[in-house]
């Protein structure tokens, strides 16, 4: 009784930790909300790792080159851009975006509000209610 008791208790932490995969670090537990909860309040995915599945998506999308300009930590997207993807630092370089450009911007500090916040995200990586972060293109 007293192993499925405490089972029964770790299962509120542990199912939530496995469906974040491979966000685990992102985890908030009920009495916040829970990660949707934490999102825009607290940091959830502060250490990028959502650029991975974007830029892999982005890969799957595109075959032409193109340019993907990236709000911060721009060498983390350029390990897992193909050939056909320059990786662009958008702090250094926003005024060469154009028309057909991608724009990569987490959603940490809300950064993802400051600039194309009214055009539609093209990719968006999200777990348990709280988006990590996006890619949109440039219109």
């Amino acid at each position: 009784m007293q192993i499925l008791s405490i089972a029964l208790i770790l299962s509120f932490g542990i199912v939530p930790i496995v469906q974040l995969h491979p966000y685990q670090y992102a985890y908030y537990n009920n009495f916040i909300g829970g990660v949707s909860g934490a999102f825009r309040n607290y940091e959830t995915e502060y250490w990028l790792t959502c650029y991975r599945e974007a830029v892999l998506e982005l890969n799957q999308i595109t075959n032409e080159p193109v340019n993907l300009f990236v709000r911060r930590e721009p060498y983390i997207a350029a390990y897992y851009a193909n050939d056909n993807i320059t990786i662009r630092d958008f702090r250094t370089e926003q005024n060469q975006m154009q028309t057909g450009d991608y724009y990569l911007v987490s959603t940490r500090s809300n950064e993802d509000l400051r600039f194309m916040r009214d055009v539609p995200a093209l990719i968006t990586i999200e777990r348990q209610g709280a988006t990590f972060c996006v890619i949109k293109q440039v219109p």
